[in-house]
């Protein structure tokens, strides 16, 4: 309740700044941030071990469903057919770059790769559950997942992709003795040995034409123009050296008030990322820091971790595996 009520009062003190400044997406954007935060805190209040295990797996049937669409119309560059339908890729304002050696999608949904691919090959590696399903299917999903993320070439997904076994070797060595025994613990290993075997040729496919040296180079050079304005911009694509106009522009404004921010709903005079909404940037960290300051924009990690700290205050911390038996009815306790 605290960190709700603190985030509600970020939003109050971000609005009031936003009026007094007479911003012109103060109202949209008040609206839009006190309806996120109402509906988070819903969320995160009702978490119960049935709401997980609807959640997790309606998670991942959707990562398979936006995959598989995702990676049909990939596909259709190396020659494939295009069975999509005209009115769902306009309605995800479908889109392939015609660089030559590269494949760039734009696809509205291209974002759910970036939790949802991660979350296929850990749901793959730690095994079926009460929560997860059984590997026939998180397995699957996982090299759809990866495929997709390798054809749609994004570089920063599929990085992502290629950590997650690391990260889940690190997570489970931390965590192992909260564990269960018979859940991902003896057979974590070879399975993600097996898997990283099969996503070798998908990486090995992304370095071919590329140096190691080079890859790091280049992701180091767009991580410091994108995110920090400076750098060597010259050898970006469009769309980064679009992001790296925002950074420079949203940082520089940001130094005007570097304190509290400009409140919600503000623009930059002369810069602009849209017409109709003016006040509304790609760069959503830049933006907070804009709108916000550094006084106020940690209320959004504050309210991220309200679902993860009700998780694990309403699910148990010890998972059945997927063969034992379990009662539809909740067990006493389970949600005190």
């Amino acid at each position: 309740m605290a960190a709700w009520m603190i985030l509600l009062l970020t939003v109050v003190a971000a609005s009031l700044v936003g009026n007094l400044r007479h911003n012109p997406g103060v109202d949209q954007q008040t609206v839009q941030w006190f309806g996120s935060v109402v509906i988070w805190g819903t969320v995160a209040a009702s978490f119960t071990p049935r709401f997980a295990r609807a959640a997790v797996r309606v998670t991942l049937w959707a990562t398979i469903f936006c995959s598989f669409l995702m990676f049909i119309y990939s596909a259709s560059r190396l020659g494939l057919p295009q069975v999509i339908p005209s009115a769902i890729l306009d309605f995800q304002d479908a889109g392939i770059s015609d660089e030559p050696g590269s494949t760039a999608i734009r696809w509205y949904g291209l974002s759910t790769l970036a939790a949802g691919a991660p979350f296929a090959f850990a749901a793959f590696m730690y095994g079926a559950d009460q929560y997860l399903p059984s590997r026939k299917i998180t397995g699957p999903a996982a090299l759809l997942c990866g495929a997709t993320a390798l054809l749609a070439g994004r570089r920063a997904i599929l990085l992502v992709v290629v950590l997650t076994p690391v990260l889940f070797w690190i997570l489970q060595s931390v965590a192992r003795r909260r564990l269960p025994q018979n859940a991902g613990r003896n057979r974590s290993i070879p399975l993600s040995v097996a898997l990283g075997a099969l996503a070798l040729p998908l990486v090995g496919i992304a370095v071919a034409r590329t140096s190691a040296g080079d890859i790091m180079k280049s992701a180091a050079n767009a991580a410091m123009t994108t995110y920090l304005g400076v750098g060597d911009t010259s050898a970006l694509a469009l769309d980064d050296a679009v992001r790296v106009t925002q950074t420079q522009a949203m940082l520089e404004a940001w130094t005007q008030a570097p304190l509290i921010g400009h409140g919600l709903g503000a623009s930059i005079p002369g810069f602009s990322r849209s017409e109709t909404r003016p006040w509304l940037f790609e760069l959503q960290y830049h933006q907070l820091l804009f709108n916000l300051g550094p006084t106020r924009c940690g209320g959004r990690p504050r309210r991220c971790a309200l679902v993860p700290q009700r998780l694990r205050s309403r699910v148990p911390q010890r998972p059945r595996p997927c063969g034992a038996r379990f009662s539809r009815r909740p067990r006493p306790g389970l949600l005190s």
